[in-house]
């Protein structure tokens, strides 16, 4: 047991009424219908899954207005958003130590706090930023060349991405201002923010990509102008909120933005091990997409797989965006419960969010297996048969899992809450690195299963990340923490 669990077990020991509580954990405790925190989570999950959602589907129409530019362009856009999330998601992983800490001093019932964790999570995101653009710019074509881009690929995707990177601030902020109105419980604010920026994204991609006016057609470099462009007007906005006074984060001229070095640390204590968990799991991306981009030899076959991922995963991102709105629930309600020293009602909260998340993702996983054909038809413009057989057989297989994936991400949000970020840092490296990357190339390199081979070996690793994390949350060690 590690010295923070041991120092958190000795208070307990010390007369903590929580000893009695952890003994009595039970998972049939929570599939007794409550109205009352149905209710709750309801109304907490809502605008998180509509701006899910939304954001979702401007996705798809980035890669739909891509896709009529030929195969190419969108397998250059797919790649490239693969390779940004390497370096891009580990400042987003960062924003869950600000959302839990928000959550557990909102519980605390101490808005003092929750100012100044708002305030040190800016000065934080800041220096992120200029780390993230410089390790984007350096590292872009290196990337490229580690997952086997041809020519083609490079000339179209290296401008998207040092482009991207370069503006990269802006949507780092917008992960920042929403992930902490969301740990105070106002969902509503930052959905508002989205349904902004992803009307005026839509609207920039249009005119960049194509060009309109006095705007020149900028191809696929134009998708990435737009996405930043939209996300600069929500910086904007987000800045406001936070100094109107008027919301659930407050920020105010008395308000010290001199770096608290032991406050940052707290957050980075939670933060930092979901940060490595993103890191570990677009490494194994990145590592992924090798094995999808080398399981053909023919040129036309590589690209055909390459496009049927990309719009695969495009297409799936609808089934992820319920658990994740309810992962962001989960975070918010167990932390406010533990921030208020009642685990009971935490663990009771957790549970009641991933059952939910289960159950509505079994039914998207229904529907992406039986429209499985329908869904990949819309972004295979082209028509190519190809790309119509591989990215089915990747719908539906993946919909099989669904309930698996959504126990994975509703629970990881859960033990978020509690700040116990470091377990779900280890099934990510088990079922990635141990399961996923040695199964698929085995599948498709050495037993000559083909394309879906790596479809099968990522299915089988969602199920044993699902089964872990859940297993850990039904566990009492996160009961102990205090952040």
């Amino acid at each position: 047991m590690s010295a923070r669990y041991c120092d958190a077990f000795a208070r307990v020991t010390r007369g903590d009424v929580l000893r009695e509580r952890m003994l009595g954990s039970r998972l049939v405790q929570y599939l007794r219908l409550d109205i009352a925190l149905l209710n709750v989570i309801g109304q907490l999950a809502y605008p998180v899954v509509l701006a899910n959602l939304l954001q979702a589907t401007v996705g798809l129409i980035d890669i739909w207005m891509v896709s009529r530019l030929g195969t190419e362009s969108t397998a250059a856009v797919g790649m490239s958003r693969q390779l940004i999330n390497v370096v891009l998601f580990s400042t987003a992983g960062l924003v869950v130590g600000s959302r839990t800490m928000v959550a557990q001093f909102t519980g605390a019932k101490r808005p003092d706090m929750v100012s100044r964790v708002a305030a040190q999570s800016i000065i934080v995101m800041l220096l992120a930023s200029v780390a993230v653009i410089v390790v984007g710019i350096l590292l872009s074509p290196a990337l490229l060349q580690v997952v086997g881009a041809g020519p083609e690929l490079v000339s179209l995707a290296t401008p998207y991405m040092l482009l991207f990177f370069a503006l990269s601030p802006f949507l780092i902020f917008n992960f920042t201002f929403n992930a902490m109105l969301q740990g105070a419980g106002d969902m509503k604010t930052p959905m508002v923010i989205m349904v902004v920026i992803n009307v005026i994204h839509v609207l920039f991609n249009y005119v960049f990509i194509y060009g309109a006016g006095p705007f020149p057609a900028m191809g696929v470099t134009g998708a990435a102008m737009g996405t930043m462009a939209s996300r600069f007007v929500g910086t904007l906005i987000g800045f406001g909120v936070l100094f109107s006074g008027r919301f659930a984060v407050k920020l105010s001229r008395d308000v010290s933005f001199r770096p608290d070095w032991s406050l940052v640390w707290r957050m980075l204590r939670i933060g930092l091990p979901v940060a490595g968990q993103n890191v570990v799991r677009t490494l194994a991306g990145l590592a992924f997409l090798w094995v999808v981009a080398n399981a053909a030899t023919v040129g036309f076959e590589q690209q055909a797989n390459l496009a049927a991922y990309s719009v695969g995963i495009q297409s799936e991102g609808f089934s992820f965006m319920p658990a994740l709105a309810l992962s962001v629930v989960a975070t918010t309600l167990v932390g406010q419960a533990q921030g208020a020293r009642d685990s009971a009602e935490a663990e009771r909260r957790g549970w009641a969010t991933g059952l939910i998340g289960v159950a509505a993702m079994s039914v998207i996983g229904v529907i992406l297996f039986v429209f499985a054909d329908q869904i990949i038809a819309v972004f295979n413009e082209a028509g190519d048969p190809l790309v119509a057989q591989v990215g089915v057989a990747y719908l539906r297989i993946n919909a099989l899992v669904e309930p698996f994936l959504a126990l994975s991400i509703v629970m990881r949000g859960a033990l978020g809450g509690a700040g116990d970020t470091r377990a779900p840092l280890y099934y990510t490296i088990f079922s990635q690195w141990v399961i996923r990357l040695p199964l698929s190339y085995a599948l498709v390199m050495l037993l000559g299963v083909g394309i879906n081979g790596a479809w099968y070996a990522m299915a089988i690793s969602t199920v044993i990340q699902g089964v872990l994390t859940a297993n850990h949350f039904r566990g009492n060690l996160w009961k102990l923490i205090r952040v």
